[in-house]
């Protein structure tokens, strides 16, 4: 199947974070919405975080506007017709993450409580009204070009009826409950600017994970955890996250974000920025965050001095990965702590292939971008031998030292401008290096096709423009809009001049119109009519702001040098991520014994009343001992704490 492959997106994230978030529905025909509101010189930290979110947007919304940008994390980037041009190009399977963030919406005061299964259900649900929408308009139930696949197979017979391929997936922190985010006392607020009025103490906040309801021991959280996996997969759910940005029932984190996760300075600020209040924002993001439990890990990784999350995966999380592979899911090894991924590793049986939806490589690494995030050496070469397919994020850093060129030395398309796709190219082809010379377990060579990990709507920043056409920014340090107080920090791009056109031998860059070397479909700027925004976006300067440009950023590797042999990889993306998902499929059965007892249906019938909840506590406790008692009856898997054989290789 020759084709692009995203294998990471959140299409339907304007439903999620409450609602309140993105500025703008997946559907063109919607008019924009109106930012949340900020004012970062409170120094209130729900101010603060919403500032970061949200400026960009509402600095727009003031002129009745709503457009993306790389930089804008409240901009939609996915809607339907610019999926549709990224699809018209070659864009032909695409992985659609359910997401959401309990502990964003409490942090910024977004609203009171925005939970993430019922964010998760809501966002599944709308892929398939999306998809009846499309065959509403295409000629009926079957024809559009939009189509939920629930098996490779599926896939693969819409891959080639030259349709988009769209598999459904989960990432979200309490997305198989177990945890709740409690109030764990304060702590004193950043003092404002005026001398005559004071912040109210802000909440500190911590992770339960035990205790939460009489009834919930182990068996009965880790068996609601796998009912609730049970319950994604009914909506169509093929692609699952064990664990997200912050810890869960399913184990520890990767320490990467330095809001959520620094010890030292984790506003990134400058010392004396802003009003010489750092230290006392610093305080307050440690003190207000769930705490997190470290080893210093120097030797592995730069950041944050080299840090590690202590918590590898819990009991629940090694039966929740058992329960996901004997259903031949798609397991995702992003977000997991170092110690997470080597406890996956082990409970799996070092055999089940994995997927890396949105990739960095540590051996390239420097700065804030070398963290348990990144896929060590050790670990890509496990992921390869045994299937598993990478797709490196779209925004591979955006400080000169965070990637380096490679191969060292490369003089085509080398990374002189950071934070752009000059950046993405060094991961793109250390990757299909790593693929070339790392056999399959079974000594066949590995297939070399790559995806990539947009994290479109997914709060990650995008690749910036190379060009500026005003000359007002050149190089890779400017204000960096995600935190208050415009501390200078690299935000990447606008390495070069073009005022008033490109000068002779200005570096390559893209012209308008170019062909698709998959459709033979010619393509000029694309616009996005709802948005306020008149002008065509054009990837010199406005860099890859939108699904829609995903065209514009495979021709822009191409005219930085990368041949036509050099980019197949890439055309390979599809046929990667269909490999690693049917071989993940022929482990299905194997890491349980309910199929073979022929107690399978019955099992997940009893486990299926704890992904409810009652109308009032003991409706729910007497829900759940009915279900517990149950599932114990039927002797259903994932419930003793004994280690369950791995099936041989």
């Amino acid at each position: 199947m020759r084709g692009l492959a995203d294998f990471h997106s959140h299409m339907f994230a304007d439903l999620g974070f409450d609602g309140s978030l993105l500025t703008h529905s997946t559907d063109p025909a919607a008019p924009c919405r109106a930012p949340l509101t900020s004012d970062a010189s409170t120094f209130r930290l729900a101010d603060v975080v919403r500032a970061g979110l949200v400026d960009e947007a509402a600095t727009q919304a003031a002129s009745g506007r709503c457009f993306p940008t790389p930089t804008s994390r409240a901009g939609q980037q996915v809607d339907v017709d610019s999926l549709e041009r990224a699809w018209r190009y070659g864009l032909r399977l695409v992985v659609i993450h359910a997401v959401n963030s309990e502990f964003l919406c409490l942090a910024a005061k977004i609203t009171s409580s925005c939970p993430d299964i019922p964010s998760i259900e809501a966002q599944l649900a709308a892929a398939r009204t999306l998809q009846n929408t499309i065959d509403a308009t295409s000629g009926g139930p079957g024809t559009g070009w939009f189509r939920i696949v629930l098996t490779p197979a599926e896939a693969r017979t819409v891959i080639g009826e030259g349709k988009l391929a769209v598999v459904l997936g989960v990432e979200a922190a309490g997305a198989f409950g177990g945890c709740a985010f409690v109030p764990a006392g304060v702590t004193p607020a950043v003092p404002p600017v005026s001398p005559f009025v004071s912040n109210p103490d802000e909440t500190r906040w911590a992770l339960n994970c035990n205790g939460l309801l009489p009834p919930l021991l182990d068996e009965g959280v880790t068996s609601r955890a796998v009912a609730l996996m049970e319950r994604y997969r009914e909506l169509g759910a093929r692609h699952f996250y064990l664990i997200h940005n912050l810890q869960g029932v399913a184990g520890g984190n990767s320490l990467s974000a330095a809001l959520l996760h620094a010890v030292t300075n984790p506003s990134r600020h400058a010392p004396g920025s802003p009003f010489d209040r750092v230290a006392d924002i610093d305080r307050v993001v440690r003190d207000v965050r769930p705490p997190i439990t470290s080893f210093a890990c120097p030797t592995a990784f730069a950041f944050d001095g080299g840090r590690c999350n202590s918590v590898g995966l819990t009991f629940t999380g090694r039966q929740l990965a058992r329960a996901m592979a004997n259903e031949g899911s798609v397991i995702d090894l992003d977000h997991l702590s170092i110690k997470a991924k080597r406890d996956l590793w082990a409970e799996l049986g070092d055999q089940y292939p994995v997927v890396s939806s949105h990739s960095g490589f540590n051996e390239i690494n420097g700065g804030d971008k070398s963290n348990e995030d990144q896929l060590l050496p050790d670990d890509l070469q496990r992921l390869i031998r045994w299937g598993g397919s990478v797709a490196p994020i779209l925004l591979q850093g955006t400080a000169a030292d965070e990637v380096r060129t490679y191969p060292a030395g490369s003089t085509t398309a080398p990374h002189v401008c950071p934070g752009t796709s000059e950046t993405w190219v060094q991961a793109y082809r250390y990757a299909v290096d790593k693929l070339r010379t790392t056999p399959l377990a079974v000594g066949r060579p590995a297939f070399v096709g790559v995806g990539f990990g947009s994290d479109f709507n997914g709060l990650a920043g995008w690749p910036r423009p190379r060009f500026d056409s005003a000359g007002t920014a050149v190089g890779e340090t400017s204000f960096d809009p995600l935190f208050v107080g415009g501390a200078l920090t690299p935000v990447g791009g606008r390495c070069y001049l073009a005022i008033g056109g490109f000068p002779a031998g200005a570096p390559p860059h893209v012209t308008y119109p170019f062909v698709s070397p998959l459709t033979g479909e010619s393509f000029d700027r694309s616009t996005l009519p709802w948005s306020g925004r008149s002008e065509p976006y054009d990837i010199s300067f406005d860099g890859v702001a939108h699904v829609g440009m995903i065209p514009d950023f495979v021709e822009e590797l191409r005219v930085l040098g990368l041949s036509d042999d050099e980019l197949e990889p890439l055309w390979g993306g599809a046929e990667a991520y269909l490999r690693t998902w049917e071989t993940a499929g022929a482990w299905a059965g194997n890491y349980g014994t309910e199929q073979r007892r022929g107690v399978r249906d019955a099992c997940r019938e009893a486990r299926s009343g704890l992904a409810q909840l009652g109308t009032s506590v003991q409706a729910t406790v007497t829900l759940w001992q009915d279900a517990m008692a149950r599932v114990r009856s039927l002797g259903c898997d994932y419930l003793s704490d004994q280690a369950t054989p791995s099936p041989a290789p």
